[in-house]
């Protein structure tokens, strides 16, 4: 096929192959570092909701136990 193509359609054809590339290769690029930001973003989130939630059930622990401890007194 490319025999068949004059001097300038190959540097046109090459050209576009690169320009392909590049983009793709760019592509890939921004999906990685877009990927590794959310699964760190994620990860701070989750571990501030578990530090909020052991903190909002101690919290209501000792208030139970509090309510309890006064109410069953003699």
């Amino acid at each position: 096929m490319t025999n068949n193509l004059k001097f300038s359609h190959k540097i046109l054809l090459a050209a576009s192959l690169v320009v392909i590339a590049a983009f793709s290769l760019f592509t890939l690029y921004n999906d990685y570092l877009q990927r590794k930001a959310i699964r760190a973003d994620l990860e701070s989130y989750l571990h501030e909701m578990g530090s909020v939630t052991a903190s909002n059930i101690s919290t209501g622990c000792r208030d139970e136990f509090c309510w309890w401890k006064t109410s069953h007194s003699p």
